[in-house]
């Protein structure tokens, strides 16, 4: 049980559960977390970063933990924000910040003043204009210890969970809070998406050496549906099997049609596998419309910069992160952000002092993921594969996946004929396994228990060492060879738009007033 105890236990490496402490400090300290470091020693054996999840309690959620038992709040804050932080170095914890009592109305007035008050405003009007269900309750603070001893501190607010949505979960018996573990809420994936998009602005170490970069292995379907998610799934579990610890490797998904929480999501939670099920890239109903009129704020090259970056985050500190396609490759051509590009955007960053080479990046291999059958399958890889290659992206080759077990399209039947045309039109290609239909992970609670089964199967069907050393030559052969330098695109510049831009809401909210159908 986590406590309100005033001994640090924060994380000093990398580890299958992270240890939170739970703190109720005061306003002052969560603006100056030097205050909370006289009190709880927070950069003790040399630790030089924190970062905690702040609970606001004031007069709109006064509710949310009773007198001075806070444990149950205390077990529920480090519910949501343990995932999110799992494999981070540095002090790690929660606190409650109380700003209710009427002797700290002078705590209140900064809060509000640090919070919201605009250049120009008033305090009364600024006040005025928040009413308390817009009032943050959860802070997430960064807090770096300089050589010199000196500290900088920086705050992000989680505005999108209202007041409403946080007394909600509070307020949950036992037993809808200990479901919170097999399946991450609303507030958990927020969180987590906060921190993984700005750890640097937390405050928290971004650099890594290039010469320990994670191999990076872009896997891509010839269609929906095709099982790419499953697919790495099921190349997660393997290379744990094979000695990888679940902190070295992560999942990501930059660019997504869909936000349901899938099986991946879940198994990664489960085994402390930093993963990030929805990248910053989504097209959501309305999304292509709207691009094509200049109504979304993004350009094609800032939106590929935002998913590198995500992976760049994504792939800190690993050794190996699987980056997740949507649909088939030419998806998202329409807005220059198909597959293709997405791959060559979030391929190895070149690090290097000259300017002319800070917008490269050395491209990373594919894996294709393709279905059933012997010429439909080979058709279409050679298809996809071509997409990807016209785009100097290079393949590593294919997996074909949900194959039926008997028949005349049978898994041993179709691996035999595929198999046989690359030897003898492809050599320089390879299928690196045939995985059968697997019913048993399909959408449902039960899922999960039968993933384990699922990967055994994965393993003897697939050659995962085969696919680690495609990827791991092609990244060696990319140190040296210019030709695989790909320049990604620099974001336009700003210029005055000819058609107002608008939030994904009102874009999408008018696509379904349209009749338009969910994205996926």
């Amino acid at each position: 049980k986590r406590s309100s105890s005033a001994s640090i236990s924060g994380q000093d490496g990398p580890g299958p559960k992270t240890l939170l402490h739970h703190f109720r400090l005061s306003v002052h300290e969560m603006f100056d977390l030097g205050q909370a470091d006289t009190k709880y020693n927070l950069f003790q054996d040399g630790r030089t970063h924190a970062l905690g999840l702040f609970l606001i309690r004031a007069s709109w959620n006064l509710n949310c933990g009773q007198g001075d038992d806070l444990r149950g709040t205390s077990e529920l804050l480090s519910l949501w924000f343990e995932p999110a932080v799992r494999g981070l170095r540095g002090t790690l914890f929660t606190a409650c910040v109380e700003i209710c009592e009427e002797t700290k109305e002078n705590e209140y007035n900064e809060f509000i003043e640090g919070s919201f008050t605009n250049k120009g405003d008033s305090q009364r009007t600024q006040r005025a204009r928040i009413p308390p269900s817009e009032l943050p309750c959860l802070a997430l603070v960064g807090c770096q210890r300089h050589d010199d001893g000196s500290l900088t501190n920086n705050i992000r607010y989680l505005r999108k969970i209202t007041s409403s949505r946080l007394m909600q979960q509070l307020n949950m018996s036992n037993d809808q809070q200990a479901s919170l573990e097999s399946s991450p809420t609303s507030i958990q994936k927020e969180v987590r998406k906060v921190v993984y998009e700005q750890e640097e602005t937390l405050l928290f170490p971004t650099t890594e050496s290039t010469d320990s970069q994670a191999l990076r292995i872009f896997v891509a379907g010839d269609k929906s549906s095709v099982g790419k998610s499953s697919i790495c799934l099921g190349l997660l579990g393997s290379f744990m099997n094979m000695g990888y610890p679940p902190e070295s490797l992560a999942y990501i998904k930059p660019a997504t049609q869909s936000e349901e929480t899938q099986l991946i999501e879940v198994f990664c939670e489960k085994h402390a596998i930093k993963c990030v099920p929805i990248g910053p890239l989504v097209y959501y109903r309305g999304f292509t419309r709207a691009f094509l009129a200049g109504e979304v704020p993004e350009s094609s090259g800032e939106l590929l910069q935002k998913c590198g970056d995500a992976v760049d985050r994504a792939a800190r500190g690993k050794q190996v992160v699987l980056i997740d396609g949507v649909g088939f490759p030419a998806v998202g051509s329409i807005c220059g952000t198909s597959n293709a590009h997405v791959a060559k955007a979030c391929g190895y960053p070149i690090v290097s002092t000259d300017n002319s080479l800070r917008r490269q990046r050395k491209a990373m291999g594919v894996l294709l993921v393709g279905g059933s059958g012997v010429g439909a399958a080979v058709d279409s890889y050679n298809l996809n594969a071509t997409y990807f290659m016209h785009n100097h992206v290079p393949v590593l080759g294919a997996v074909f996946n949900k194959l039926s077990v008997e028949g005349f399209y049978s898994l041993e039947n179709c691996r035999e004929q595929v198999s046989r045309y690359f030897d003898q039109y492809q050599p320089q290609a390879r299928p690196f396994g045939f995985v059968p239909l697997y019913p048993a992970i399909a959408k449902g609670p039960e899922a999960i228990d039968n993933v384990q089964d699922y990967i055994q199967i994965f393993q003897t069907q697939v050659d995962v060492s085969g696919i680690r050393e495609e990827a791991l030559r092609i990244r060696s052969r990319l140190a040296t060879d210019l030709d695989s330098i790909v320049a990604v695109e620099a974001p336009e510049k700003a210029s005055t738009p000819k058609t107002q831009k608008k939030a994904r809401t009102e874009i999408e909210q008018s696509a379904i007033l349209a009749g338009a159908a969910p994205s996926a």
